[in-house]
């Protein structure tokens, strides 16, 4: 008699949320946040509008513009399986639940973002560009070049001696390698802010400032 195949259960595929909440945890109506574990929605439906759902951006990617400007703000790393995110407009994403595996600061929740490239953004690509406005560009290889020149855009440089450029307003975002911590971190810098000029592009320094490229 042939043999009845064996059920094997498949590990559902995990995925990671980045959002704001204000420095109390509270968010959108009141809403309060836990600091760490899981969170439900109250009044989910999966309809693909905003509202009745928890909302962030899908890796840290789509629209910054929803992130909190305030320097008390709390910054979420929410995980979640991919199968439950319902997209917005190519905006932000909602789910009924995740699990919070990070509160704190900014720079703290890019790093652990950043963690597992693999899961994130394809390795395959040393350069990436977007001139929409609030568009995306990432570079994830060693030297490569990130530009988002649209307004609002955001350029992730998550490879070694990445360079990145963004448009007005835009947001700029680099890992570097910090010799005396003897470990990698990430540097975010604001476009108009700091002397850090719109279409115009930076890398970092051995001690993680921007600096413009002129060559």
């Amino acid at each position: 008699m042939r043999k009845k195949a064996q059920k094997t259960e498949t590990t559902p595929e995990m995925v990671r949320i980045l959002k704001t909440v204000n420095s109390d945890m509270t968010a959108y109506n009141g809403f309060v946040w836990p600091a760490s574990g899981f969170v439900e929605c109250p009044d989910w439906s999966p309809l693909p509008i905003c509202g009745n759902g928890l909302h962030g951006l899908l890796d840290g990617y789509g629209n910054s513009g929803l992130f909190s400007k305030d320097p008390e703000a709390k910054w979420l790393v929410l995980e979640v399986e991919k199968s439950l995110v319902v997209s917005i407009d190519d905006e932000k994403v909602k789910v009924p639940s995740a699990t919070v595996i990070y509160c704190g600061d900014r720079e703290g929740a890019l790093e652990l973002l950043t963690e597992e490239p693999n899961r994130h953004v394809s390795q395959n690509f040393a350069s990436g560009a977007s001139k929409r406005i609030r568009g995306t560009a990432s570079a994830t290889g060693i030297r490569g070049t990130a530009s988002a020149t649209g307004d609002s855009g955001t350029a992730c440089g998550l490879g070694l001696y990445c360079v990145v450029e963004s448009g007005a307003n835009g947001i700029l975002i680099c890992k570097w390698w910090d010799a005396d911590a003897k470990r990698f971190r990430v540097v975010v810098g604001y476009v108009g802010e700091n002397g850090i000029k719109a279409n115009t592009k930076y890398r970092l320094d051995e001690k993680g400032n921007f600096v413009e490229v002129t060559a």
